[in-house]
């Protein structure tokens, strides 16, 4: 297992391009400014998006353009040579949510 002091002495360079209050459809808007623009081009994309496309009521988009924009952001880091890392939302009360999007006029499950 490797130690920050280990990460540092091996030359890593960490950009961290992540913004609070972002869905996947912005972030996809951005993906080439924001990661892809970079030279050299990364060797690792980490991708962590999700929370604000599922329960925050101004960003919510439904499922399958949520898995769109991220298929297209591993596509895109992978055609820059990149290795994507994908890393999935935390827990969510899905019926609680789902309740509130119904409420909101959202009626795709």
């Amino acid at each position: 297992m490797k130690t920050i002091e280990s990460a540092q002495s091996a030359d890593l360079t960490v950009r961290n391009q992540g913004r609070c209050g972002q869905n996947s459809e912005i972030v996809r808007e951005q993906f080439d400014a924001d990661v892809l623009a970079f030279t050299p081009s990364p060797d690792y994309v980490l991708i962590h998006i999700g929370m604000n496309d599922v329960i925050n009521d101004r960003f919510f988009i439904p499922l399958n353009r949520y898995i769109e924009n991220v298929t297209w952001m591993i596509d895109q880091a992978r055609e820059a040579g990149g290795r994507p890392i994908i890393g999935s939302i935390h827990h969510v009360d899905e019926e609680k949510v789902y309740k509130h999007l119904v409420g909101k006029g959202y009626h795709e499950r």
